[in-house]
C-alpha cells in the first residue's frame, strides 16, 4: 500500500477482505484479488479482528447473512443428511463456508430412524 492510502480506503479493503473470507475464499484468492500475499492477508486480519471496529463488521456481515438463501440451503441439506463437502459441490460454495455456517447455527445432521 502507497503512503497515501487514505484510513477509510484501508477500512473498506479491510472490510472486503473479511466479507470474503466469511464467504469461504482463502487466504491465497484473498490476496489475488489485492495483489497481497495470503500471509499478508492473513496479518492484516489477524490485526484489524483484535478491534472493536471488527466486532461490529463481523455482526453486521452475519446478521445479513442469516437470512440468505445460501444458509437456508445449508440448513435444508444438512438436515436431509448430506456432508459438507457433498454440499459445498451443490452449492458451488467452499466446504469452509458450510462448515461455518454449520457451526454458526450449530446444525446438525437428522439421524435417520430404519
Amino acid at each position: 500500500m502507497s503512503a497515501q492510502t487514505s484510513s477509510s480506503e484501508l477500512h473498506e479493503r479491510f472490510v472486503t477482505m473479511y466479507e470474503m473470507y466469511l464467504d469461504g475464499h482463502s487466504y491465497e484468492k484473498i490476496g489475488k484479488r489485492f495483489g497481497i500475499s495470503r500471509e499478508r492477508v492473513r496479518q492484516i486480519l489477524k490485526k484489524r479482528s483484535s478491534t472493536d471496529e471488527y466486532e461490529k463488521i463481523r455482526q453486521r456481515i452475519l446478521n445479513r447473512r442469516v437470512n440468505t438463501w445460501q444458509v437456508k440451503e445449508i440448513a435444508s441439506l444438512i438436515s436431509n443428511g448430506y456432508s459438507c463437502r457433498e454440499i459445498a459441490g451443490i452449492l458451488g460454495c467452499s466446504v469452509d463456508c458450510v462448515k461455518r455456517v454449520s457451526s454458526k447455527y450449530n446444525f446438525q445432521k437428522l439421524k435417520k430412524v430404519g
